[in-house]
């Protein structure tokens, strides 16, 4: 099954916070297409979004995707977001009928196998001599996370450091190479 997502940023009040959320598709025979049994008949996308907006007028949706159940029946899945900010939430529709199946909110994966952002550039800041950090990146090598800052020591030198996000150990420090410029 091919898995696509989408970013989307939540404000809440001055933070703001990236998710990701995932995009279905189901699958049938290796292609991607919607699986419905032909003589059910189904609302069209327009009516399930009328239903879905009549029970929460402000929501603001991000995302929708047609999925089969286990027991066959066709149902419309909606990403959307509420006006008050509380975060991300998940409609399930019947396609046959219009019927609201269930509307919770959506958890976000959590990344408990590695090292928060803010931890790693702490301990950075901590044991080495960093003035400034200019930017950070994701980087995955051999199945490993890795974090690579780039940062402005004490002494105004340029540096990229790499650090496993699973151990929070630093694999390599050293001074960027800067090319001539004229």
């Amino acid at each position: 099954m091919k898995a696509f997502k989408i970013s989307v940023a939540i404000a809440c009040g001055s933070l703001i916070t990236c998710a990701t959320l995932p995009a279905f598709a189901s699958q049938t025979s290796g292609s991607t297409v919607q699986q419905t049994q032909p003589d059910i008949p189904v609302l069209p996308l327009e009516k399930l979004l009328i239903k879905a907006k009549d029970k929460h007028p402000g929501m603001r949706i991000i995302n929708t995707y047609s999925e089969t159940t286990q027991k066959g029946k066709p149902v419309e899945k909606i990403y959307y977001l509420m006006p008050d900010n509380t975060g991300a939430w998940i409609m399930t529709l019947d396609q046959t009928n219009g019927k609201i199946l269930d509307d919770h909110p959506y958890k976000f994966p959590e990344k408990a196998d590695v090292i928060p952002l803010e931890k790693i550039l702490q301990d950075v800041k901590e044991k080495y001599h960093v003035k400034k950090i200019v930017r950070t990146r994701l980087e995955q090598e051999d199945g490993r996370k890795l974090r690579v800052i780039y940062y402005i020591d004490k002494l105004k030198q340029q540096r990229t450091m790499v650090v496993d996000e699973k151990t929070g150990a630093v694999l390599s420090d050293r001074a960027r190479k800067l090319t001539p410029t004229g």
